[in-house]
């Protein structure tokens, strides 16, 4: 999933979209219980494992963003296109990927 997603997990989002779409589930829960269906398949269950790690670490990543920007909210500026943000993660117009 890693590999799929990128190191950052920047486009997570995208990626979900599709694959609602693609199995056309409109909901977090519905997604969830389509995957548990096959759980009895250990490379299904890994998958979903591996899906709910890297969730946890972009969560965690945006969780320490937001601790930075909100211990010095003076130093936050507005972000451009290419940037880096504080985490050191070069920020993608998702709609473009520029």
């Amino acid at each position: 999933l890693k590999d799929l997603l990128g190191s950052t997990g920047g486009p997570l989002i995208r990626v979900y979209g599709t694959v609602f779409k693609d199995l056309k589930v409109w909901t977090r829960s519905a997604f969830e219980s389509l995957f548990e269906k096959f759980f009895h398949d250990p490379d299904v269950r890994d998958c979903f494992d591996e899906l709910l790690e890297l969730e946890d670490e972009w969560n965690e990543s945006l969780f320490h963003c937001d601790q930075r920007m909100a211990t010095n909210p003076s130093a936050v500026t507005q972000a451009k296109v290419g940037s880096k943000g504080p985490v050191d993660v070069i920020l993608v117009d998702g709609r473009t990927e520029k």
